[in-house]
């Protein structure tokens, strides 16, 4: 994954693409892809209220719950899947 844009350019980028410059001249001119800025300028909606979305604020709160399958006990899993330690017969 590449690594994230500062803050600050971020900010920069949309006020640039925000103040009804084309979106993709202005990614041109910054060496970012136009789609970036696209979805950082809708994310800047979305956290002004002008579209309907989870905002940043939101987005950092939300706590993710993991996985039935991540927290089973490996053994336990293995033994659902017919993998214990007994060999296995292929047929």
């Amino acid at each position: 994954m590449p690594k994230p844009y500062p803050a600050e350019f971020r900010h920069r980028a949309v006020a640039l693409a925000r103040a009804s410059k084309p979106i993709p001249a202005v990614a041109l001119s910054l060496g970012i892809s136009a789609g970036c800025l696209r979805n950082w300028v809708r994310q800047d909606r979305i956290d002004h209220g002008e579209i309907v979305g989870v905002t940043s604020a939101e987005s950092r709160t939300q706590v993710r719950a993991p996985s039935a399958q991540a927290t089973t006990p490996l053994a336990t899993r293995k033994h659902a899947y017919g993998l214990s330690s007994a060999v296995r017969t292929v047929q």
